[in-house]
């Protein structure tokens, strides 16, 4: 099954501005940018948006829609190459984020 999900599909523009707003904040790779993504909601730091909202534009933090929203992401991403955070790992990634990621990558 093919992982990549192309840009727009579920998400709307204000949602990959909250993508690329989360990257000018703190560029880091998956699954720390998870992390990212997560604190600017809690915090309501985009537009005053926090999980609901951001769920309204197609951004989802279940762990089930967890393996969609990196796809997203990435396909994000890698359409603007100055902006592109996922692909070297810049830094260490947190436990949370590491155990999240072992959590969706494992079967």
């Amino acid at each position: 099954m093919d992982s990549a999900v192309p840009h727009g599909v579920g998400l709307s523009p204000d949602a990959v501005d909250f993508v690329h707003f989360c990257y000018e904040r703190h560029p880091v790779a998956w699954p720390e940018f998870y992390d990212e993504m997560s604190a600017v909601a809690a915090q309501r730091l985009f537009r005053g948006w926090g999980f609901p909202e951001l769920a309204e534009h197609g951004v989802s933090f279940t762990l089930a829609e967890m393996p969609r929203l990196a796809a997203l992401v990435g396909s994000i991403t890698r359409e603007d190459p100055a902006r592109s955070c996922l692909s070297p790992l810049r830094g260490r990634p947190s436990r949370s984020a590491t155990a999240l990621h072992r959590a969706v990558a494992t079967p």
